[in-house]
């Protein structure tokens, strides 16, 4: 089967300024000290990843825009580092719940579209983090972990953004559309029937 197309999707929370140096340079220095190219790819918060051939995008693209359109700021609070054992270093996110409820509204909006086959599953995130680095050897690991183990971070921002990015299978991630909250709540009102 021809995948011919098909590009891969990354939705993500923006950062605020500030916090994007003051990650950047936490990531800087976990790459001098480790040698982890990885680690100088731009923070952010991975909302879903997906595969979808260009065609679709207008579709979702509107889709998306609506449940950003309902979507309120978000307050998010970055507090020290986690792991995926032997490969992924982190910074958590303590305040998951309004991620996770973004999460879900972006889920239902997008419903199947996101699907173009059954070899092409979107991922919708279960444990919002902010990667440092991804992909690492487990020696790299190891030394990593048990310095950042020790280490503490904390920053927080105010979300008004997410943003869509499109690559080329393997290529970089080039800007789509980046979708404002507007907290615009749609109300239901019943209506009378005499």
């Amino acid at each position: 089967m021809s995948y011919q197309g098909l590009y891969e999707y990354l939705l993500i929370i923006e950062l605020s300024e500030s916090v994007t140096e003051k990650l950047m340079q936490v990531k800087k220095d976990f790459h001098q000290r480790y040698k982890a190219p990885n680690a100088l790819n731009m923070p952010h918060i991975n909302l879903c990843t997906f595969t979808q051939y260009k065609t679709a995008e207008s579709r979702i693209l509107s889709r998306v825009r609506n449940a950003a359109d309902k979507q309120d700021s978000i307050n998010v609070e970055l507090c020290n580092f986690g792991c995926f054992p032997s490969h992924t270093i982190y910074v958590n996110v303590t305040s998951r719940a309004q991620v996770l409820e973004l999460v879900r509204e972006v889920r239902q909006a997008t419903h199947r579209m996101l699907k173009p086959d059954n070899d092409h599953k979107p991922y919708f995130i279960s444990e919002p983090h902010l990667t440092i680095c991804k992909g690492l050897t487990n020696e790299q690991y190891e030394q990593a972990w048990k310095y950042m183990s020790n280490l503490h971070f904390y920053a927080k921002f105010t979300a008004q953004s997410m943003l869509l990015l499109r690559r080329e299978k393997g290529g970089k991630y080039h800007r789509v559309e980046h979708f404002t909250f507007k907290n615009k709540k749609t109300n239901v009102v019943q209506g009378m029937l005499f």
